[in-house]
Order: structure tokens, then C-alpha cells, then sequence
């Protein structure tokens, strides 16, 4: 690039910081404008300017950042008092969470808002095609639109709908949502919705298939529809061969501060134990930082009634949990720690449970194939529970593995889990990965319970 042109873009620079037609501004107002809105750098091969409309023309390998925010294109038109930028070509519009490639873009730096058309990319880790576009830092809407989690070229599986709204870290809806496997549409719905937040478990809506030596084959579904903005039914369909229909159904209200959900149903824990819950509350704040701190606290209350095999009464219970940000050691090595707090209330025989947690683990990343890990678990009791369901096996938990990938389809990896206080080994965990092109199935043996367990799922979504 040419001193000259280096100038240019400096002047450029200034110009849309300060949203006006003129380069020239008192000390103070520099200021002012500098510490209130970040600059806008444009660069380009050949940049063209006027002072007194504001109008702006570029052209060849044109680059306009804010930020994160980050303009691609050929050729750009531009007005530096409005912060506005447009092209009937092809361009690139890039910012945290979103990476799309349309025509027709017209976006407000600013306001960091605007459209695009016949757009393709990504969106909160949706992979997106659609006829239009609109977005804003709140909310953006895409027409005639095809989702997937699925990163291929050619998707196994996507969701087809005349509109879909993204919430970033919150939710998607689509409208007249179809869904297809491959070429064929398996079933559809006026209206779906699909938790984006982080810390959620949530569902998949295409069916998946699974198995394990006790349930035998089984397939799983989760489903919501919205009522409301802040208001959906869900249901959770799972049915094996072994143990039967086994759905969980309700209402969930997702909010800025908190989720609240009204469940009834069957619920599984890790080891294949069942408790139906006729029905249960539940409430689950948002996760938050304590301040300016390392420390990100989750809290949860529930309450309702629990039914396993005979032993039938209401459950209270609340908990929270502390967990610190992944504490760097060296360039490959991170520890997690986390530490928390729960108590359980058991109307069948007026029980009581307190349990004190505490969590570490040490990760090492020796390389792009190999990943291990060494860690411990303490669960401290007060109390007991009535309930298979909710019993702790393993007070001091020792634990160790690894993963390698060998190749692009297929990993190998062992998990073992030593009970500390009883000096046993209690479970040993052999595992094989295998990528599916859009699903990933894990086939597992855990040898001290000579059970396997096959579970297939969606990769990325």
C-alpha cells in the first residue's frame, strides 16, 4: 500500500469515529468521540472520498473492521456520517457468534445491524442458507432458511422453515419447521424452538438411536414448542426394548435471569435407574459471575413428588455449585476446580440428605491426537435418601484416562474410576469414537459391569 493511501485510510479512521463530514475537530472533541466509539478502519486497493456528503467508494480486497466486527468485499459503497456501508455484490460479514456469505448486504457499523440476502454461514454454531437475512445484536431473522449443527458440505440432517428467529446464547424458533433426513422430510411442526444457552443439557429433535445391555435398543427424541416468547411445552420421548416407554413431558420458561420448568415423567441416572416425577418444579438460575472473579456460581431449587418402584413421597431439594475458570499450567495442562453444596428432603419417610462437593481435574493435551486426564471427586454426606436414584456410590472417587484419535474417524480411548475409600477399582471404560459424517456413535464396555452401551449423536449441534 502507498504512503498516500496509508493517509487516506488514517483520515478514513477519524472520520467515521467521529460521524461527521469533516476532518477537521477541536482537540477536546477527539477525545471525547475516542473513548465514546471504537474507529473503523477501512482498507482497500483503491478508496475514494468525499468530504462534504460523506460518500465513501472502495474497491478491490476491501476490509472495513470495528472491533470484532469485520466487513468483507470487492467493492463497497459507504457513507461515513450515517456509519453505513452497502454492495449489491458478494461480501463477507463477520462478528462473534456469526460468519455469513451473502449479496446485497447493507450493514450499520454503529448499530452493528442490517441485511444481507441469499446468505450461507454460520450463526451461534448453526450452520445456515437463506433467502434473507436481518440481524441486530439482539435478534436475527432469516427467511426461506435451512439449520443444521452438522458442519458438511452435504448435512445428513437439517431443519427446513418459511422463518427462523436466533437469539444469541438463548434460543431459535422456526416457523413451519420441516425435518429431514438426507432428501426426505421425517415429520414437521408450525412452530420449534431449540435452546442455544450453554450450560443447558438440551434434547435433539431428530430421533437418535442408542443401546445399552440394560434398557436393550432404544431411540430418544426431544421436542419443544413454543407458546409464548417465554413459554414452551417439551416433551422428551424415549422408548427401549428392555424397559418400555419410559416419556418425561411438560412446560419450560426460559428467562434472562432464571429457567423454570414443570416436569412429569421418567428420568434416568448414569446407571440405568429410573424415577418418575408426578409431577416436579424446578428453577435453575442462570449461571454468574461473582463479580470480577474467577468463580462462576450455579444455583437450583426443586420440588414434587418421586415414585420408584414402591417408595412413593414429595422431594424438596436446592443445591448450588461454585466452579473456577480453568486454571492454565503451561501451554498444554489446564485444572478445573469446583465445589458445592445440596440438600434433599424426602416426604416417603421425612428424610433428610446434606452432601458437600468438591471436584478437580487436571487435563493435559499432549498433542492434536492425545488427551488425558487425572482427577478426584468427594462427596461428604449428613443424611441418606430413600432413593436408588439420587444415592452416591462412590464417596472418594479416583479418577484417570485417555483419549487418542487415530485417525479422522476413529478414536480410542479408556476411563477408570477408583473408589479411594473402599481401596477398589469400580469401573473400567473402554471406549471407541467413530464419526458418522454428521452423527458421532460412541460403543463403550465397562468391564466391571460387563455392559456396553452404544450411543449415537449429532455432531456440533
Amino acid at each position: 500500500m502507498s504512503k498516500s493511501r496509508k493517509v487516506i485510510i488514517g483520515l478514513l479512521a477519524l472520520i467515521f469515529v467521529f460521524g461527521t463530514a469533516t476532518t477537521q475537530a477541536a482537540p477536546k472533541s477527539t477525545e471525547a468521540a475516542s473513548s465514546a466509539k471504537a474507529p473503523i478502519v477501512v482498507e482497500a486497493d483503491e478508496l475514494y472520498f468525499s468530504d462534504s456528503t460523506g460518500d465513501l467508494y472502495a474497491k478491490g480486497n476491501v476490509q472495513i473492521k470495528q472491533n470484532d466486527d469485520k466487513v468483507e468485499a470487492d467493492m463497497l459503497q459507504g457513507n461515513t456520517q450515517k456509519n453505513e456501508v452497502w454492495t449489491d455484490g458478494k461480501a463477507l460479514l463477520s462478528r462473534p457468534g456469526m460468519n455469513l456469505t451473502g449479496t446485497g448486504m447493507h450493514y450499520n457499523l454503529n448499530d452493528h445491524s442490517g441485511s444481507m440476502q441469499a446468505s450461507k454461514g454460520t450463526i451461534e454454531k448453526l450452520h445456515i442458507t437463506s433467502k434473507t437475512v436481518t440481524t441486530s445484536p439482539i435478534q436475527t431473522t432469516i427467511t426461506n432458511a435451512s439449520v443444521t449443527g452438522c458442519p458438511a458440505e452435504v448435512p445428513d440432517y437439517h431443519i427446513s422453515a418459511d422463518r427462523v428467529e436466533i437469539w444469541p446464547g438463548d434460543k431459535m424458533i422456526a416457523y413451519n419447521a420441516k425435518f429431514w433426513i438426507k432428501n426426505t422430510v421425517i415429520f414437521s411442526l408450525p412452530k420449534y424452538q431449540q435452546s442455544l444457552q450453554e450450560n443447558e443439557i438440551g434434547g435433539f429433535a431428530f430421533p437418535q438411536p442408542n443401546y445399552s445391555s440394560d434398557n436393550g435398543v432404544g431411540i430418544s427424541q426431544h421436542i419443544e414448542v413454543p407458546f409464548t416468547p417465554r413459554l414452551a411445552v417439551f416433551t422428551d420421548l424415549s422408548y427401549y426394548s428392555e424397559v418400555g416407554f419410559k416419556p418425561m413431558f411438560g412446560l419450560i420458561s426460559r428467562n434472562n435471569s432464571y429457567t423454570a420448568k414443570l416436569s412429569y415423567g421418567n428420568e434416568e441416572n448414569d446407571d440405568h435407574e429410573w424415577v418418575k416425577k408426578e409431577p416436579e418444579f424446578s428453577l435453575q438460575l442462570k449461571q454468574r459471575r461473582l463479580g470480577t472473579s474467577s468463580l462462576i456460581l450455579n444455583a437450583s431449587a426443586s420440588s414434587g413428588k418421586w415414585v420408584e418402584d414402591s417408595i412413593s413421597g414429595t422431594h424438596q431439594g436446592y443445591g448450588f455449585y461454585l466452579a473456577n475458570d480453568p486454571i492454565a499450567l503451561g501451554s498444554k495442562a489446564t485444572l478445573k476446580l469446583g465445589t458445592g453444596y445440596e440438600s434433599n428432603f424426602y416426604g416417603y419417610d421425612d428424610s433428610k440428605n446434606n452432601i458437600f462437593h468438591f471436584d478437580s481435574q487436571l487435563t493435559v493435551k499432549a498433542n492434536s491426537r492425545l488427551e488425558t486426564w487425572l482427577g478426584y471427586n468427594y462427596r461428604s454426606e449428613t443424611g441418606t435418601t430413600p432413593y436408588e436414584f439420587d444415592r452416591i456410590d462412590i464417596a472418594k472417587e479416583g479418577k484417570a484416562g485417555f483419549m487418542y484419535q487415530v485417525d479422522r474417524l476413529n478414536g480410542i480411548g479408556v476411563k477408570i474410576s477408583y473408589d479411594l475409600e473402599h481401596g477398589s477399582t469400580a469401573d473400567v471404560d473402554y471406549t471407541w469414537k467413530r464419526n458418522l459424517h454428521c452423527f458421532e456413535a460412541d460403543i463403550t464396555y465397562r468391564a466391571k459391569r460387563d455392559e456396553i452401551r452404544v450411543k449415537v449423536a449429532a455432531i456440533e449441534w
